[in-house]
């Protein structure tokens, strides 16, 4: 029985084995049942399935891993006193209904009891590493216990219940740690998130030293490069930098990090030859009421409210009158000297007043803002809100980031009342904009189709969508469906990989199946003409894709390893050889709503490769291994202010990559109960349009979320 919860326990992901963990410990310090009192079962999950049948059976806790899921059951919960099952168990798995994994979630929401922190977390590893011998020591008297456990209820109880609750209480002997609950990580059983690939890991595992020493100044970039030269491994794009001190600070993660566990921190100590202003000046709106006061009066009003500033190193200039009608002033402190303490680089905006007003800074101080749904300028407001009880929303506007679906910037309303205004002073806000649910099934619209095998899909002007591939009892070649996924008819028995647009409104380019170009009629789709290539520069037998830019640009690129890229004429016929790359392979192209041009390729593994604009390439981003999802040719679905997704693709995967706007990876998510899709479009009313093949015949034409 050992060695079996040994193997299950290795098949987990981290988070899942710190969850078990963490499971033991805190049943272990509940005072009214204990380790005896709980049960392990694997668990599958039946929508179909009535809540009555599971017989008021309320697990403890699940943990969904990538290969199966585990309940933990309270044995009065489960057991009649007989010793009986109250539900049927076959090899030691259970089936529960979808309403009794809620109520898993409700519960434990309800009681609210269990937490973890980070320090605790980030300990349990070392804990375990500095203290091996005293964890055999307490291995071996939780064996005597156990033996002992055994031989007085065997009489009592299975077999099997006794050896599961040896293994409870020998992983609560080798770990300990504070409880990690399946719900509060927002994971479930419907298999609509799927964790990365690349785990995300501890902050400490990539920061491990964390003694500084001499830095240059303990601004937020000095301290955390200071951090990347100790530790190689650290990505310090992913961190921010809080409660900055003369010679420590704490380091954490960013919202948006796909790298490291959003909940972990690290204090870093360092030692700097100058000290930013902002370490000293923690309040930089102060009373007056005068309007012409002198900057020695200034200064000493500053060190009122700040004390550890020292005056000798300090100036205050460009002081100005903000408004004539009431006492405002504003004004800048600075480093005096090179002799000065504080870094002479460096000024901080303060304001004077007899009014009530205050600087956004007083007010909104957590930045880091988690996870949003959207990047709604609403949604925006409505998380640093939640972060920020103090925020005035009514009073201050949201400014688009350099990644939209990762920051913001927040701004003070030019009519506000209780803000300085300052239209350049601007404070960034950090989050992670994700819907799992975007591109899931909403619902189905045609029944009586059976979809094979389908290449690409093109939306037409006269509220017809051409689609391209096998339908069963229609057979192979280009159809007509309508917007709302209906069948309507077969126009051509030719396949095409790849339909697009030219600069020519009244037709279109389709690459054949056999790697033959076309152009096609806009309004019917019906072939016009097959492309007669240059005989010195032959292409038919050599397009992998194509694509119309947004420029008016047609582009085709081969399909072989280390492929060409080529811009086509209107008519179809070669241009110019534009660049050979290589090592990828089965690459297609696509372009998203902001101009970024990127190619995906599986010969290494999965990956995005994003383009400059001379086509060269910009940089290669990871998403899998071989094999994990092992698609090619993905729709690209992009929804206003939710997000960015590559779904479907020529082998029917289940996987779905949420995109940022920059192209790095925010999630891996899929279809539950094998809910592939092959084939996606984006209408241009904004709906999704999903073409699923499916060998359970529940397959057809479905409308997916975009929002």
């Amino acid at each position: 029985m050992n060695n079996k919860i040994q193997l299950i326990y290795n098949k987990m992901c981290y988070d899942c084995q710190f969850k078990f963990r963490n499971i033991i410990s805190y049943v272990k310090n509940n005072r009214e049942k204990n380790l005896n009192d709980l049960d392990l079962f694997k668990c599958k999950v039946d929508k179909t399935r009535d809540v009555l049948d599971d017989k008021n059976i309320l697990p403890l806790a699940l943990i969904f891993c990538r290969q199966d899921s585990y309940v933990f059951i309270w044995k009065d919960s489960i057991y009649n006193g007989d010793g009986t099952t109250k539900i049927p168990v076959i090899n030691n798995t259970i089936l529960l209904s979808q309403q009794t994994i809620h109520k898993i979630k409700d519960y434990n929401l309800v009681s609210n009891s269990l937490t973890t922190t980070k320090k605790q977390q980030m300990l349990v590893p070392k804990i375990i590493e500095k203290n091996n011998h005293a964890l055999k020591q307490s291995f071996s008297r939780q064996m005597t216990l156990i033996h002992r456990q055994h031989f007085l209820h065997m009489s009592k109880m299975r077999k099997t219940i006794m050896l599961l609750s040896l293994v409870f209480i020998l992983m609560f002997a080798a770990m300990g740690g504070f409880l990690s609950w399946y719900f509060l990580s927002g994971q479930n059983n419907s298999g609509s998130i799927i964790n990365p690939s690349k785990q995300r890991i501890d902050l400490n595992e990539h920061l491990a030293d964390s003694q500084l020493d001499l830095i240059n100044d303990n601004r937020e970039n000095s301290i955390l490069q200071a951090a990347k030269k100790k530790n190689k491994k650290l990505d310090i794009q992913d961190l921010l930098v809080k409660n900055i001190t003369d010679t420590n600070a704490v380091i954490y993660v960013k919202s948006s990090s796909n790298i490291y566990n959003t909940d972990s921190t690290v204090i870093v100590s360092f030692l700097p030859t100058k000290i930013s202003l902002l370490t000293h000046v923690i309040k930089r709106n102060f009373f007056i009421n005068t309007n012409s006061p002198n900057p020695p009066e200034l200064l000493k009003i500053i060190k009122l409210e700040n004390p550890k500033l020292v005056l000798d190193y300090v100036n205050i200039e460009n002081i100005i009158t903000v408004e004539n009608n009431q006492i405002i002033l504003k004004g800048n402190l600075v480093s005096q000297g090179e002799k000065s303490i504080y870094v002479s680089d460096e000024s901080l905006e303060l304001y004077f007043s007899n009014t009530d007003r205050k600087m956004l800074s007083n007010d909104l101080t957590e930045i880091n803002l988690g996870d949003i749904k959207n990047y709604k300028s609403k949604t925006i407001l409505e998380a640093v809100k939640l972060k920020n009880k103090n925020v005035l929303i009514d009073q201050v506007e949201v400014i688009p980031g350099n990644v939209v679906d990762k920051e913001a910037k927040i701004k003070v309303k030019s009519n506000s009342k209780d803000y300085y205004i300052n239209d350049s002073y601007l404070i960034t806000v950090e989050f992670r904009s994700f819907n799992k649910e975007l591109g899931q099934i909403k619902e189905k619209v045609e029944n009586d189709i059976k979809i094979s095998d389908l290449d690409t899909a093109f939306e037409l002007e006269n509220n017809l969508i051409l689609v391209s591939g096998w339908v069963e009892n229609k057979g192979q070649g280009t159809h007509l469906f309508s917007l709302d996924g209906k069948y309507v008819t077969k126009v051509e028995d030719q396949i095409f990989n790849k339909i697009i647009k030219t600069p020519d409104n009244n037709i279109l380019m389709g690459l054949g199946y056999s790697k033959g170009l076309f152009l096609l009629d806009s309004r019917s789709g019906k072939i016009i003409k097959k492309v007669e290539d240059n005989p010195n520069n032959p292409l038919n037998d050599k397009l992998g894709d194509i694509i119309f830019l947004h420029n008016g640009t047609i582009l085709g690129i081969s399909s072989e390893k280390n492929p060409t890229l080529y811009q086509l004429n209107a008519d179809g016929t070669l241009l110019k050889q534009i660049k050979k790359y290589d090592d990828i392979s089965y690459t297609y192209l696509y372009q998203l709503e902001n101009g970024s041009i990127f190619l995906t390729s599986n010969l290494n593994g999965e990956e995005i490769i994003q383009l400059n604009k001379d086509y060269s390439i910009q940089k290669k981003i990871f998403l899998n291994p071989p094999g994990v999802c092992n698609a090619w040719g993905y729709s690209l679905l992009q929804s206003e202010n939710s997000g960015i997704i590559l779904l479907g693709g020529a082998a029917q995967t289940k996987c779905i990559y949420h995109l940022y706007s920059d192209l790095s990876l925010k999630e891996q998510t899929g279809f539950p109960n094998e809910e592939e899709m092959q084939l996606a479009i984006k209408l241009k009313s904004g709906t999704f349009l999903g073409f699923r093949k499916s060998y359970n015949g529940d397959n057809g034409v479905y409308i997916l979320k975009n929002e």
